[in-house]
């Protein structure tokens, strides 16, 4: 690291002398030179050269088989590689449910001009929401193919991927419904919650800003390719 930290300071410093007048272009460089270096270093298992895929903090990260509306069987790494807005309904839900897929194609809406993401729906009562009735639940709801996915799997596993990642709900006794959370969650393109929004009255436009705006790496990205 000290090597790779020294090797680009001599490139910085060869830059500024070269170009005096360019020296907010260096400075920007400089910056994206040192978090590709940390950021492909802290992936790397030294010792043993095994690459970590996914953070550790990553949904994607978990192995276990989900089963779509279509019969289509996979793990949740399949989204990989764009942003993700995620949430859970059960079909017989006829209150909070059909809100939150209100609140979801409503933040598509906003994005799909500026932003391809996955919209996934998942189930908390795997033993009654079959393909079938996922499916109808789908074309009932208008979630749009290919976007729209609609994930159940074991009651076992799907009480594990609540616990994961912090979602509560509870059956209620001689009942088919459930008392649960009313969240959506985004996840970046590696899996990774970046945020989310609480509540049916929650307001999803604090999501779709947060979702469009450009970050950081972006923004020295397009500062950069400027000057290419």
């Amino acid at each position: 690291m000290v090597k790779i930290f020294s090797q680009h300071t001599t490139v910085f410093q060869q830059f500024v002398i070269a170009s005096p007048l360019k020296m907010g272009v260096a400075i920007y460089f400089f910056i994206a030179l040192i978090f590709i270096s940390v950021w492909g270093a802290s992936i790397v298992s030294f010792g043993v050269g095994n690459v970590q895929k996914y953070p550790k903090n990553s949904i994607y990260n978990l192995s276990f088989e989900w089963i779509d509306e279509n019969g289509e069987k996979g793990t949740l790494s399949k989204f990989e590689g764009r942003p993700v807005i995620l949430s859970w309904i059960y079909t017989t839900c006829k209150g909070a449910c059909p809100l939150i897929m209100e609140k979801m194609k409503n933040i598509e809406k906003k994005i799909s001009q500026t932003k391809e993401c996955h919209y996934v729906l998942i189930t908390m009562d795997p033993k009654l929401d079959t393909i079938s009735t996922l499916l109808e639940f789908k074309k009932l709801h208008k979630g749009k193919a290919p976007h729209w996915h609609f994930l159940s799997t074991s009651v076992a596993k799907t009480r594990e991927f609540s616990h994961y990642i912090g979602f509560n709900y509870k059956k209620i006794s001689d009942s088919d419904h459930f008392m649960h959370d009313n969240v959506i969650y985004l996840l970046d393109e590696y899996g990774v919650v970046i945020k989310q929004i609480n509540g049916l009255n929650s307001n999803e436009q604090e999501l779709v800003d947060f979702l469009i705006k450009k970050t950081l790496w972006e923004r020295i990205k397009s500062f950069f390719y400027q000057w290419i």
